[in-house]
Parts: structure tokens; sequence; C-alpha cells
């Protein structure tokens, strides 16, 4: 069967002492109806008993799982490992602590089929969002929405539920490093720019739970040093990129006071509002 009829998978699935989620994460994607896939696991160097729950899979997954144990420089020096060893027409990045729909790959597989140069596009669709309370929220996308965000410098696509062609990160690149948080609003960004075509499936793909971090204060302080360089990389006018960070500074500042369900409710309906 030819390459387009059958797109070989790589799921990547980065963790470091994940024993508590991964469980969830390794069986969604065992459980896929879609099985013409491979499996990578990059761990960071678990102290827990991450690297003995994948062990435990091996066997299941019949040779299509595959991991390394070592550490690394961050999420996105993790998933650049993945990307760097991928052998399939498709790559998608589901982490330790989300888990696909059991036909995600089937669904992103039809879509794969559909288009000319399949390789070179991106496949974007929905996700569900669970939160702290354990209320659920379905996060869609569409091409409007995409190219109304693009403009704000925000993200329109969902990064979870994003299937990218291996073609793609030959031409555009993997994630930028010098990121700790938004390397994938900057991949997805350059992409865009550099002519990349984005393929989108309105479907639920995958699975992501609120973990909080967002709420921490050194991840504040990161993500806006993120946003500064991300902002100065992508516009020309200084006097704006001072303007958006500033915009930043003052969204993150308001944050810290106003209950965190009122934040979750707030991003909630702004992302539906984009």
């Amino acid at each position: 069967m030819n390459i387009q009829s059958y797109p070989l998978f790589t799921v990547i699935t980065v963790c470091r002492n994940s024993e508590k989620t991964i469980r969830k994460t390794i069986e969604s994607v065992l459980n896929q109806t879609y099985d013409n896939y491979e499996y990578w696991i990059i761990d960071g160097g678990s102290s827990d008993g991450t690297v003995e729950i994948i062990k435990s899979y091996e066997i299941d997954f019949r040779g299509r799982l595959f991991y390394v144990s070592e550490p690394d420089s961050g999420i996105y020096n993790a998933m650049n490992k993945g990307i760097i060893r991928a052998k399939g027409d498709v790559v998608g990045i589901v982490n330790s602590d989300d888990w696909l729909e059991a036909d995600a790959l089937a669904i992103v597989s039809d879509a794969f089929r559909k288009n000319i140069n399949p390789r070179d596009k991106i496949y974007c669709g929905w996700m569900n969002f669970y939160s702290e309370n354990g209320g659920k929220v379905i996060l869609k996308t569409s091409k409007e929405r995409h190219d109304k965000c693009l403009k704000k410098y925000k993200m329109g696509v969902r990064h979870p539920a994003t299937f990218v062609g291996n073609n793609v990160y030959k031409q555009a690149g993997a994630f930028e490093e010098k990121y700790r948080i938004i390397a994938d609003l900057d991949f997805i960004t350059r992409c865009a720019n550099s002519g990349v075509s984005f393929v989108f499936i309105p479907h639920v793909l995958t699975n992501m739970s609120d973990g909080g971090v967002s709420n921490n204060r050194k991840y504040k302080k990161t993500l806006l040093q993120d946003f500064k360089l991300f902002y100065s990389v992508n516009i020309t006018n200084k006097t704006k990129v001072y303007f958006m960070y500033l915009r930043s500074v003052i969204s993150e500042g308001i944050k810290e006071i106003i209950p965190k369900r009122l934040v979750r409710l707030y991003r909630i309906l702004r992302d539906r509002s984009i």
C-alpha cells in the first residue's frame, strides 16, 4: 500500500517523573484504532517509577514502543529529541498528562489521504480541556481563528491536537529551544510565515487537563521573558514590541489578584470569542 493511503505516524511523549499520569497517556496510544505508528517516549531521567511503567508496556506494543531516559535541557529539547528520531510521515506529540481519543490517528490519516503533498501540511484538530473542578469544554479551531490569532501574535491552533507532516520540520525547523514555554507558538508562527499549509479537522483528537502551572510565579516570569523575545523577533516596530510586552505584563498581573476560577472562566470565554 502506498505512503499516501497508509501513512506511518510517529507519536512522541516527553516526560519526567510522570508516574501518576503516564499510564493513561501510554494506553491512549496503545488503544488507537489505527495501528501503523511508532511510539517514542523521551524521558528526562526520571527518579520515580516512570521508566519502570514504560518498560512494562513494551510487550503490548509489539516492537512499536521505543524510549530513551536521559537528562534534557527542557521540554522542547526533549521534543526535538523525539522529532530527530521520528520516521513517520506524520508526527504527533502527546504530553505525559494528556491522552488521545481512540480514533485520533484514524481521523488524521483520513485527512492525510485526502490532501495533495500531505507530508507538507499541519493537521489541526480540537481538544477536550478538563478543569481542576472536573468541568470539560471543547476547545475548537478553524482557519478563521488561526488567521485572526496570527494577526494578534497568538496561538490559533490547539497544539496538543496538532499533527505535523514530517517535511514541515525540514522546511521550518523544529522547536526553538531559546523559548522555555511558548516555543509551540513560535513554531506555528514560523510555519505560517514560511507558507506551510494548515488542514483543519472538526473533530476532538486529544484531551488535556489543567495542571495549574500557569499560576506559578516562576512560570509567569519565564512566560513574560518568552513573550518579550517572541515580540522582538516577529515585530519590527520597537514601539509596538514595547506595547505588546506591556500588555502581557498587565494581563499576567491582573491574573495574580483575581480568583483562579475566574481566570479560568475568562480564558475559556476569550478562547471561544477569538
